[in-house]
């Protein structure tokens, strides 16, 4: 058994002039060293990690908290603002499993580079709903692999025993960077969902949102419907509760009660816990006749 490939890099370049870069001063001058220590942070996970991405997700969040010594409230901010500047990006998938991680054009390029010695001997393969590279962009030895929806997948599964000629993976190629396109829209404002009920619903929450949103937390909604819900329809329901009350983050909708029916239901404005008994015409008179101080019907004169 072969050992696995390595993903991750030992070491990335810097350029000698990143002070200069207006991105960073700028983040400096809102954080402080803390700001350009978080990015620094960032870099080394993501190069370490999957070498040109990371998932994002509150452990991440959690664990650079801890080994900067910032609150999780700081590394977010500081992350919020590294996406408005696209010195990071973040991408999320929700074709299959809503994932989204961190990545840059920047950080492809020097990975694609740094790895062409090891790409040598073995194509490296990055997945293609989180590579931004264009195809002119992307080194020979960089196998872009693609990625199935549920409804592709028999395709797939056929497309596989046939040829591998150079015409049909360039076709491949073709449409895994249209892919690729529509999932990073997710993150720059595009369209949303492939629903367009949903795409509409959520479109409209975001107009209706007071403050304006960074792709950082579009993404975040994003994963959160999709996380309550894949039906289009409820999907679209959870959106619109959460436009019509102002809400900042989307909730289950609320279930009916059950064992509602018309034979346990009590009567209009009843304050009666127990079976109301039904009287008779006649009953009803005597109780009248007993109110308003009358002898009863049936009885004689005296």
């Amino acid at each position: 058994m072969g050992r696995p490939r390595k993903q991750g890099l030992d070491y990335f370049p810097v350029d000698t002039d990143i002070f200069n870069d207006f991105g960073i001063r700028i983040l400096m001058a809102k954080f402080g060293a803390d700001g350009f220590t978080c990015y620094m942070y960032l870099l080394t996970r993501i190069y370490k990690d999957k070498g040109y991405y990371i998932e994002l997700n509150e452990d991440l969040e959690l664990i650079a908290s801890q080994d900067l010594g910032m609150s999780r409230e700081k590394v977010r901010q500081i992350m919020e603002y590294l996406f408005s500047r696209s010195l990071l990006v973040s991408i999320t998938s929700t074709l299959v499993v809503p994932v989204t991680v961190i990545t840059s054009t920047g950080i492809q390029r020097r990975y694609q580079e740094a790895v062409k010695v090891r790409a040598s001997k073995n194509a490296v393969e990055v997945r293609a709903e989180f590579w931004l590279l264009e195809n002119e962009e992307t080194e020979s030895f960089i196998k872009v692999k693609p990625f199935l929806s549920n409804s592709e997948k028999n395709a797939g599964f056929s497309e596989k025993n046939g040829s591998n000629s150079e015409k049909k993976d360039l076709k491949k190629r073709k449409v895994n960077k249209s892919k690729v396109k529509e999932n990073i829209s997710i993150s720059r404002g595009g369209a949303y969902f492939s629903d367009s009920s949903v795409n509409e619903a959520f479109t409209a929450y975001l107009e209706a949102r007071e403050e304006k949103l960074t792709d950082y937390q579009i993404n975040r909604l994003i994963k959160k419907l999709t996380e309550l819900s894949t039906d289009p329809k409820e999907q679209a329901a959870i959106i619109d509760e959460a436009t019509i009350h102002k809400w900042k983050s989307f909730f289950p909708l609320a279930k009916p009660r059950s064992g509602s029916g018309t034979s346990d239901k009590k009567p209009k404005g009843s304050f009666y816990n127990f079976e109301q008994r039904q009287r008779s015409a006649d009953e009803m008179k005597q109780i009248e006749s007993a109110l308003l101080g009358a002898p009863p019907a049936h009885e004689g004169a005296g």
